[in-house]
């Protein structure tokens, strides 16, 4: 009897590490992790939150079993280390009280970007951020979490491009730079600004904020960068 190969549905791997909302990578099988089970544990039961400490018992059993935890369990354990831990209430409240009007515009201008950037390239970064952040104006993220979203090159890079003071004004005659009059259907070689700062800047490089341009002879105008663009200059008559 000819040998038959036989196969078998093997059970998906678990989860090692994933992506936290502050962009950082954890270990879900950090020791680390049951250490931090172990010390709220009694918290847990010191104040008496009975579903906590059924959590709490039971993450540290599975721990043990399995070796780890699974992201969900992890984001768990940290909203409950918040609840419970005196440090992290009294870091959490300190960061909370010094959390400015101007830090909340800033973090907005830039969630609004991000979106704007998501939407063009198809990307999933900070999606869950930006939207807590635009949908609800009360919200205050994390310590961690607010620096790690406003305080990068790329972010600075995009509210200096956006905040920055426009090269060129509405209804000035603009043309393409180099062979950008080529992005569009029609080359065209001047146009005239009609917007500015209607579109977020998506890159964080000098010469990034948007204006919407009506070039000669179209009928629909189209959106250039700052760097894109240079001021028309009309031909000299021979």
């Amino acid at each position: 009897m000819p040998y038959v190969r036989s196969y078998y549905r093997r059970r998906p791997a678990r989860v090692t590490s994933f992506h936290d909302d502050d962009g950082t990578t954890v270990d879900l099988k950090d020791p680390k992790i049951k250490a931090r089970i172990d010390k709220a544990l009694p918290q847990a039961k010191a104040v008496k939150d009975q579903w906590a400490t059924d959590f709490l018992t039971s993450l540290g059993e599975g721990f043990q079993k399995y070796g780890g935890v699974t992201p969900k369990q992890y984001e768990w354990l940290k909203k409950i280390e918040q609840r419970f831990d005196p440090k992290v209430k009294a870091a959490a409240n300190k960061w909370r009280t010094s959390f400015t009007d101007d830090m909340r515009e800033k973090m907005r201008i830039l969630a609004q970007i991000q979106k704007e950037e998501n939407k063009e390239t198809g990307g999933r970064y900070w999606v869950d951020l930006v939207e807590k952040i635009l949908s609800d104006d009360t919200f205050i993220p994390t310590e961690k979490q607010y620096r790690k979203f406003t305080e990068n090159k790329y972010a600075e890079g995009k509210l200096k491009a956006y905040k920055g003071k426009p090269k060129f004004s509405k209804g000035e005659a603009v043309s393409p730079v180099a062979n950008y009059g080529f992005l569009y259907q029609n080359k065209w070689t001047v146009g005239i600004v009609i917007d500015i700062d209607h579109k977020m800047p998506t890159s964080h490089a000098k010469g990034a904020k948007k204006y919407l341009v009506l070039p000669h002879g179209a009928t629909a105008a189209v959106t250039m960068e700052e760097r894109q663009l240079k001021k028309y200059r009309a031909p000299k008559k021979k």
